[in-house]
């Protein structure tokens, strides 16, 4: 349906969370590298035969590597959550084929003074590889694993001949150097991910309440108004503001404050549909962004989330109300216009009495006057003894 459906969904609704683009970019390069992999591949064998080479891992296992990445590559596009596994198999088999090629011109042809060719090259792509499909400590006995068999060749050609294929023995210490250096500086690159998504986490979430923050919402908000403007869709931004947030903290102190806003983000989060981002917009205000939601549905929702706010009982007494500004995306506009809207829309909910949901005014109407006046009176309200009347 148009406006998406209804978000009201059940309680077992997942936190807000900032998303990771790494795993669906993973998944798109994944695709693309074993579908142009398996194609290489294929005609690779294809031109063996033909021209009647005589490798037999070229004329055998290659096909073999070939048609195991096409299989892979269709199983992630239909079946996207099997990635890890598909990653793994496929790198096993890219593996097991540059084993394969380097012990059969190590073994079969143990006294040939020829260089260890281009395929000798592909072993640093396995390595990082590797690291892109395990966790750091994985890939790196996944890629000792490999540098081991490739040592386990070098000893066993050095002892058949007795040092004399010096050349092809050199090249082996080098590729086995080569890459224990290359395998520990991504080793060591790996352990610092963690460290970045613990920074990232910090820079667009709010400590407090878990929720994004304002840096994150507007850059949350570009990319739904831009998606909404290119496509047509419905778009419903919803501005929630606590009332009387100031006495809060003045007759209880600022730790029940903290306590309210926990509380609170935690009672909207159980109705956010997975497409919805809340964010702490300032202090004690708080945005919705809801794609794919319509206008009416906007109503709704905010309103649900008004009577989910004022039965909360929080220690102390406190039952906290919230005034609700929807505004719905208009084509042509700019994400600060929508907040703008959906700000008059609040305030005008607060001038009104508080705790309640205002929508936008239509184009043709004009903000009035207490809207704007509204914002210097909030905090300055007489001291009230039912918080969020």
């Amino acid at each position: 349906m148009a406006d998406g459906g209804s978000p009201l969904a059940g309680r077992n609704h997942r936190a807000e969370t900032l998303p990771d683009d790494f795993d669906r970019i993973k998944r798109r390069m994944a695709l693309l590298a074993m579908s142009s992999g398996a194609v290489a591949c294929l005609i690779a064998s294809s031109l063996a035969h033909r021209v009647g080479l005589p490798n037999p891992v070229d004329a055998h296992v290659l096909p073999i590597l070939g048609i195991g990445l096409l299989v892979l590559a269709l199983s992630l596009w239909r079946n996207p959550p099997l990635l890890p596994w598909i990653e793994r198999i496929g790198w096993g088999l890219l593996t097991a084929y540059l084993l394969a090629a380097l012990g059969y011109k190590t073994l079969h042809y143990p006294y040939t003074h020829t260089p260890l060719g281009a395929r000798t090259y592909w072993f640093f792509f396995t390595y990082l590889l590797a690291f892109l499909v395990w966790p750091p400590r994985g890939a790196l006995v996944a890629s000792l694993g490999v540098i081991s068999t490739i040592g386990g060749l070098t000893l066993w050609l050095g002892l058949k001949t007795r040092g004399a294929n010096i050349e092809l023995l050199s090249s082996l210490i080098q590729l086995i150097a080569a890459s224990i250096a290359y395998v520990f500086v991504h080793y060591s690159f790996a352990q610092l991910r963690p460290q970045y998504a613990r920074m990232r986490t910090l820079a667009f979430s709010d400590p407090l309440t878990g929720c994004a923050n304002r840096r994150r919402a507007e850059e949350l908000l570009a990319l739904e108004v831009a998606r909404a403007g290119r496509y047509g869709r419905p778009l419903s931004l919803i501005l929630f503001d606590l009332d009387h947030f100031k006495q809060i903290n003045d007759l209880h102190g600022h730790a029940i404050g903290d306590a309210v806003l926990r509380a609170v983000t935690n009672a909207v989060r159980c109705d956010l549909r997975g497409l919805d981002h809340l964010a702490r917009w300032g202090g004690e205000e708080f945005l919705i962004i809801a794609p794919e939601l319509s206008q009416s549905r906007a109503s709704q929702f905010g309103e649900r989330l008004r009577k989910r706010i004022a039965s909360l009982r929080i220690s102390g007494g406190i039952q906290p109300t919230a005034s609700f500004g929807i505004a719905s995306f208009r084509l042509g506009e700019t994400a600060d216009m929508m907040v703008q809207r959906a700000d008059r829309a609040m305030y005008r909910a607060k001038a009104q009495g508080r705790n309640r949901v205002e929508m936008e005014r239509p184009r043709t109407a004009t903000p009035e006057a207490t809207d704007v006046a509204t914002v210097t009176t909030e905090e300055t309200d007489e001291p009230s003894t039912a918080l969020g009347d």
